[in-house]
């Protein structure tokens, strides 16, 4: 960011809307994996009759809910969960670093 302020890397605005767009990709497919999962863990609660199910079928859905409810999601590195609510207080967070590069470089004129 600090090369795109200063004027010495032109193609820079372009990689830097193409990097805010793909951020924005991947924490949209992050946030439709929560809300699939959210609804297969709902859906087998309550449409599925389980106690006219086989034991054999039974204990298929008892994994599946396990599993399910086990999940942690899509996450960037194990630390944040990949959702659009990360990608916002990332933009806030990249938002705050040019505003005070822009600073900086104000005060230095």
């Amino acid at each position: 960011m600090f090369c795109i302020f200063l004027g010495t890397w032109p193609g820079g605005y372009i990689y830097l809307l193409y990097c805010f767009v793909m951020m924005y990709v991947y924490c949209g497919v992050g946030t439709m994996v929560n809300i699939a999962n959210d609804g297969f863990i709902e859906a087998c609660y309550e449409d599925i009759l389980w106690y006219k199910l086989t034991a054999s079928d039974r204990k298929s859905l008892l994994i599946m809910l396990i599993l399910c409810q086990n999940t942690s999601g899509l996450t960037i590195g194990s630390v944040l969960p990949l959702s659009m609510n990360t990608g916002l207080r990332v933009t806030k967070t990249i938002y705050s670093i040019a505003m005070m590069l822009i600073r900086f470089l104000d005060k230095e004129d």
